[in-house]
């Protein structure tokens, strides 16, 4: 099971939307978050039955934002709340035994308005539970000076506000594996500008819930930004094994000259680990004990 956060500027072209259909084959995914679709609607993506979209802004070029999220058939979704920069859902996952929170945001771009994307994260808190609560998107911001390279310095005010936020909300940095940065300008040398402004955070009791919960930076799909690949441990209850009961060996058995080609015979037929030879010598001598001496009292 996984999810994937993307901010894909842009599905508007065939290389875009050739890059999005080779990420989903590559994952196969169980719920997708886009950010900067630049689009209104969508076609049907195959093994993804749900979806919520927010349209983008502006015609034409100018275009922007725009947000989508799908899900498979196996999810059940309710959404709590849209904006043009989240999208908040109640998740459950089939033969799971409880709902969480998934939020995908999209970080205000422009510069004198990323301290709304803070305003934001304390807002949602206030319409529903924080207990398991995961959210994952391009936050547009970073938590500290070296998740940052090239260009000026963060904004040392903004850097701290994200950071507070938080912590006041106990959300933590779930880490990643692969490129440090998940974002950078496209240009070269000393012009290029690298940033890490994508991650997933969570709140304590839903990091008990995935203990094994895993995030990977992935390569580059035709965006600026690196797709974020969640993958997850199932919580579906395994399937109960049938357990034998236990015969008693009984001593009547040794009496007769039966019972060495009924064990021998039993063996060989069954499979190739030691289990499924036990459990068929259990039952086949069950049965050959009563069909030899009926029902042995105990």
């Amino acid at each position: 099971m996984s999810f994937i956060a993307w901010n894909c500027r842009g599905l508007g072209n065939l290389w875009a939307i050739s890059a999005f259909k080779k990420l989903l084959r590559d994952k196969n995914s169980t719920c997708v978050f886009l950010s900067e679709t630049k689009k209104n609607k969508f076609w049907n993506v195959q093994g993804l039955s749900g979806v919520v979209v927010v349209s983008c802004s502006g015609e034409g070029n100018r275009r922007a934002g725009g947000l989508a999220m799908f899900w498979k058939e196996e999810v059940e979704v309710d959404v709590l709340s849209l904006s043009s920069n989240h999208i908040d859902v109640l998740i459950a996952i089939e033969n799971e035994d409880e709902k969480w929170r998934l939020t995908g945001v999209y970080g205000f771009p422009e510069s004198q308005m990323k301290h709304k994307t803070c305003e934001l994260i304390d807002q949602l808190t206030l319409v529903e539970s924080t207990d398991k609560w995961l959210l994952m998107g391009d936050f547009n911001l970073i938590l500290s000076q070296d998740e940052k390279e090239g260009g000026n310095f963060g904004n040392s005010h903004m850097i701290s506000m994200f950071r507070d936020i938080l912590q006041n909300y106990n959300l933590s940095d779930l880490g990643f594996e692969g490129d440090e940065f998940t974002w950078h300008n496209r240009q070269d040398g000393v012009s290029n500008i690298k940033a890490r402004l994508d991650r997933m955070v969570a709140a304590p009791a839903w990091s008990s819930f995935y203990p094994s919960a895993s995030v990977v930076h992935l390569m580059r799909y035709a965006s600026d930004h690196l797709p974020l690949w969640l993958r997850l441990v199932s919580r579906k209850p395994k399937k109960k094994q049938n357990v034998l009961k236990l015969q008693h060996f009984e001593e009547c058995w040794l009496r007769d000259s039966g019972i060495l080609e009924a064990v021998k015979g039993s063996w060989e037929v069954a499979g190739d680990s030691m289990s499924d030879k036990i459990n068929r010598c259990v039952n086949d001598l069950s049965n050959w004990s009563k069909d030899r001496f009926g029902d042995v009292p105990n």
